[in-house]
């Protein structure tokens, strides 16, 4: 009974919190899909055609996850520094922020000014959340696509083992021997 009536309480509290939820997890989906998701689409589309076993992934598409993604992950990296300039902005004013509002509070001792700044300020804090949000998908972005190309590369030299296991094409014929004659007279 105490474990379904927490249950309870938990969905009472989601459900106060949803609409600022959904705010803050819409705003961090709209800065990715603005700033980083073209970088990583094709490189999921391509994931697709890896693990479909009725059409396996063509050479020209392994050549592109073993050449473009690479190269694109370095645009990745450019966006995303930028990306952290914001974010350390973000970071650095708050802090301001919160000095300001310590020095212009007018709670008597020094804890409670800390708090009253701290409390006045969790928007603030709240904003920084969603950009370390942002920056940490990237992150699992560009994992993903590293072992993307890793296992690309493994598909890729499989292929090649077997087509010089198994040529395709004439094989040469095997060198006529000329019988020389043996030292004794046979």
């Amino acid at each position: 009974m105490i474990g379904e009536l927490s249950l309870i309480d938990l969905k009472r509290l989601h459900a106060e919190f949803e609409a600022d939820i959904t705010s803050v997890t819409s705003w961090c989906e709209e800065i990715y899909q603005d700033t980083f998701s073209h970088f990583f689409t094709e490189g999921r589309q391509l994931f697709a055609r890896l693990s479909n076993k009725e059409h396996p992934i063509t050479d020209e598409e392994l050549t592109w996850i073993l050449i473009q993604l690479p190269i694109q992950l370095f645009g990745v990296a450019e966006a995303l520094n930028k990306f952290k300039i914001s974010f350390e902005v973000v970071k650095l004013s708050n802090k301001r922020r919160e000095s300001l509002l310590i020095e212009l509070s007018l709670e008597t001792s020094a804890s409670k000014k800390q708090q009253d700044a701290s409390e006045k300020s969790l928007e603030d804090k709240l904003l920084a959340t969603a950009y370390s949000t942002v920056i940490d998908r990237v992150y699992s972005e560009n994992s993903f696509c590293r072992e993307l190309i890793m296992g690309a590369k493994k598909i890729w030299d499989s292929r090649r083992h077997t087509d010089n296991s198994n040529p395709i094409g004439e094989v040469d014929p095997l060198p006529d021997y000329i019988q020389t004659p043996k030292p004794g007279g046979n």
